[in-house]
């Protein structure tokens, strides 16, 4: 049996969702884990990127923007039964909470629950985002220089 209880796990966050929905109505975001955890999902049935995760072709999932495997977790907008989710929360290290972008690359606490589902497609696993605290931010990205005669 799987616990569901909430739990902490640390990594490296990349393409985060987490104050504002993607364009699926999820908050979402992809966390690169430790060989162990990555291990451990995979065992429990939970997909991992650059592991066992399949795309809808039967093609293995993979990101070549990170090195190793990453687990999705998400949080639908709104339940099954069309109420509102609680929107997950995002803090600062100092555990003060903010609204921003958090940059690929960043290292992330995140807390999450793990839930499970069965019906006529088969049998699921998947991680439930509670909330995320920017450990360490990441550098932000170098704007470009940009002049009339680029267009």
């Amino acid at each position: 049996m799987i616990d569901k209880a909430i739990k902490a796990l640390e990594g490296y966050i990349y393409w985060a969702k987490i104050t504002v929905p993607n364009q699926y109505g999820k908050y979402s975001c992809e966390l690169v884990l430790s060989d162990k955890d990555a291990d451990y999902f995979e065992s429990i049935g939970v997909p991992t990127i650059n592991g066992t995760a399949k795309k809808q072709d039967g093609s293995l999932k993979t990101s070549d923007h990170y090195e190793g495997r990453a687990v999705v977790i998400s949080r639908n907008i709104n339940r099954k039964d069309g109420t509102p989710n609680i929107k997950p929360k995002l803090y600062d290290a100092n555990g003060e909470q903010i609204d921003s972008i958090v940059w690929n690359g960043s290292k992330v606490t995140a807390k999450y629950r793990i839930w499970e589902t069965e019906n006529q497609f088969g049998h699921f696993v998947g991680l439930d985002l509670i909330k995320v605290r920017v450990d360490e931010e990441a550098p932000r990205p170098e704007e470009t220089d940009f002049n009339d005669d680029d267009f």
